[in-house]
């Protein structure tokens, strides 16, 4: 996933003061079906004072391999963080 994430610290009009950043998460499915997401993309905005560690945002998905009743999904997060100088694709 790719996230494209606009930054401004005098409102979205004053485009001097307006940045962006891209932010990409990549997912590994190691199972027979991917997990299918609620929705496809989330806008986030994120004010300049934002405290770390602030949960941004949340994205619900149902993985068709999991049966009803058996079993519990593993979600592992791992990797720090990589930069690209330009462009979202594979790092």
């Amino acid at each position: 996933m790719c996230f494209h994430c606009p930054q401004g610290s005098n409102g979205w009009e004053d485009l001097a003061h307006l940045d962006s950043a891209w932010v990409t998460i990549h997912l590994r499915d190691v199972n027979d079906n991917p997990p299918m997401f609620s929705r496809p993309h989330a806008h986030v905005t994120v004010r300049e004072d934002t405290s770390p560690g602030t949960l941004l945002a949340a994205m619900s998905a149902r993985d068709p391999d999991m049966v009803s009743g058996f079993g519990e999904p593993l979600v592992r997060v791992g990797g720090g963080v990589k930069r690209r100088a330009s462009g979202c694709g594979p790092l």
